[in-house]
């Protein structure tokens, strides 16, 4: 089954203008590009220009008769006559001013669809031109419920540029702040690295200082002990020579007894 622009608003066909004005406004609220994301951004667009032209041909009273009259099933003048005065098919002509005659052209005229009231006289002489020209407005009316109108198809591409500017410029905001992330990181390792190298620096330095005064250190240590020997052998050397003098001393003064000694005997 086709659809209808009453199935694009979900109303029935016998629904009021407040009831179309109240599914309008909720469809395109529901509809809306705020509301949309990339990945139904399109999808959204298409059905907000779909439900706008629903309320221009439904929203107008004229327009809306017209398109009511597309959707009843096609009938040519002859099955009109036929249904609704067979009295204009019989084989005897009848009076202009008979009243059933009268009927049957104005019933003829109540159902003939909405596209046949604007050549009328063009209708009643030629039926096929007339169904061609009903069918070819019921496809304008189709082709606008899926295309839209020109206005609502080049407010859609502008829409659609819109949307498009802004994604690109929201991709290349996102590209620069990633960039500029990347950017900060390497200056952050970079810094990390040299606050790294620094520490290393600062560690041999202190190394080394370190190092060096623990050799200077045991050369103190050494020299010290150095020292501490010579002076232990130098005392040692002096007490041996003390010892020596002093044995020398008491044998001079042994030798000076026995002289003595051996003179006072004479």
């Amino acid at each position: 089954m086709k659809k209808t622009l009453y199935d694009v608003l979900g109303v029935p066909q016998t629904a009021d203008q407040a009831t179309l004005r109240a599914a309008t406004d909720r469809l395109l609220a529901e509809y809306a590009p705020e509301r949309a994301t990339p990945a139904t951004a399109e999808d959204y667009a298409i059905r907000c220009v779909a439900v706008r032209e629903a309320w221009y041909v439904l929203g107008d009273e004229n327009r809306r008769a017209a398109y009511d009259g597309s959707l009843r099933p096609v009938m040519t003048p002859d099955e009109a006559i036929a249904a609704f005065a067979p009295e204009l098919q019989s084989s005897g002509p009848r009076l202009p001013g008979s009243p059933r005659v009268i009927i049957g052209v104005l019933a003829l005229l109540l159902i003939l669809p909405a596209g046949w009231w604007f050549r009328l006289g063009a209708t009643v002489g030629s039926p096929e031109d007339a169904a061609a020209r009903q069918r070819a407005e019921v496809e304008r009316i189709e082709r606008e419920q899926t295309e839209g109108t020109p206005e609502e198809q080049a407010l859609a591409r502008e829409e659609r540029v819109a949307r498009e500017a802004e994604w690109r410029e929201r991709r290349e905001r996102e590209a620069a702040e990633r960039t500029e992330r990347q950017r900060q990181q390497e200056v952050e390792q970079a810094r990390r690295e040299a606050d790294r190298v620094s520490q290393d620096l600062e560690y041999s330095r202190e190394r080394a200082e370190r190092e060096e005064r623990q050799q200077a250190e045991r050369a103190r240590r050494e020299a010290e002990r150095i020292a501490a020997d010579d002076r232990r052998e130098r005392e040692r050397q002096a007490a041996e020579a003390k010892r020596r003098l002093e044995r020398d001393k008491a044998y001079l003064e042994r030798l000076q007894r026995e002289n003595q000694g051996q003179r006072s005997d004479y």
